[in-house]
Order: structure tokens, then sequence, then C-alpha cells
């Protein structure tokens, strides 16, 4: 099998959730480790392979802030 290419553009969904990815980031006011848990939460309509802003809340400060990550989309053929 030969595989070549990258996925390019947008995922066409609303609602893209990801079971199973957690993205930590630490809240620039109270210094706590906050979470964005894929099982629940979404990214809407996401580019592949460009960075974007994943946004974060610290419910005990009110704090929001932003950090950037890339989603990756890849095809692996199994070798005999």
């Amino acid at each position: 099998m030969k595989i070549i290419g990258s996925f390019i553009g947008n995922v066409e969904c609303k609602r893209f959730y990801m079971p199973g990815i957690k993205v930590f980031s630490v809240c620039p006011k109270c210094n706590e480790e906050r979470e964005l848990d894929f099982n629940n939460q979404y990214l809407s309509y996401p580019v592949v392979n460009r960075f974007q802003p994943f946004y974060f809340y610290c419910k005990p400060c009110e704090e929001n802030w932003e950090e950037e990550a890339m989603l990756e989309i890849k095809i692996s053929g199994r070798q005999p």
C-alpha cells in the first residue's frame, strides 16, 4: 500500500468530539492546571494542520485565556 499527501482544509463537522483526548493548560491568574476534555467539549469546524486557538476557562478565578494547538489527521498503513 502507498499513502501520499496530507489532509488540507476544514473538517466539515460542527461539533468535532475527540473521546480520549484532554488538553491541559495553567491558569495565568492562579497557576492551577485546567483541562479541556474532548469527551464532552468539542472543536467547531476545526482547521487541520494549522495552529488554532483552544479556549480555557478557570471557574474559581473567572479567567479566560487561549492557547494554540494543531489538529493533525493521518492515515497509516499496516506493514505485513
